[in-house]
């Protein structure tokens, strides 16, 4: 399911912190946190019904000029293990809108109110370093009623 947010002078928004948790925006991964991230995502691959975007160790760490600047993550670890995610991209059709790909959390945190800071903070970052977007795109699974719970109660609008 396709939601759009429009972006106005309201859209970023504060975010409460999760102090357990440590964030970390990148957009070209260490050796390491891509390590981290191909097995974290491997975890989502079996959890998400619909197929996701599978990213490779070695996109992850490139920096070639082919390289979409846009893409951005955000790692969340707690005591040094990286345990949820978030990335986003300017969608390829629309440079005026950004795309927020894939969240996940790990199974064991979940219901603390990560996906919701993990999208708040994506929105945020992004306004601030990209701020010709206008739109905010976000799809969601037709079943995931949580995660289209959480996009309607931040202003997205469900559309065809």
């Amino acid at each position: 399911m396709l939601y759009i947010l429009e972006v106005n002078d309201q859209t970023k928004s504060d975010v409460v912190e999760l102090t357990s948790f440590n964030y970390l925006f990148v957009s070209v991964m260490s050796e390491k946190e891509a390590d981290e991230f191909v097995i974290i995502q491997e975890k989502a691959k079996y959890e998400i019904k619909d197929k996701i975007s599978e990213l490779t160790k070695k996109g992850l760490i490139s920096n070639l000029p082919t390289r979409d600047k846009t893409l951005l993550f955000l790692l969340v670890y707690l005591e040094g293990c990286l345990i949820a995610y978030g990335y986003s991209i300017e969608d390829p059709d629309d440079k005026d809108i950004c795309y927020i790909n894939t969240i996940f959390v790990s199974n064991e945190h979940r219901g603390l109110g990560l996906s919701s800071v993990i999208l708040k903070k994506l929105i945020n970052e992004n306004l601030t370093r990209y701020p010709h977007f206008k739109k905010i795109k976000g799809i969601t699974q037709n079943d995931n009623k949580k995660a289209q719970k959480i996009l309607i109660n931040m202003g997205f609008i469900h559309s065809q």
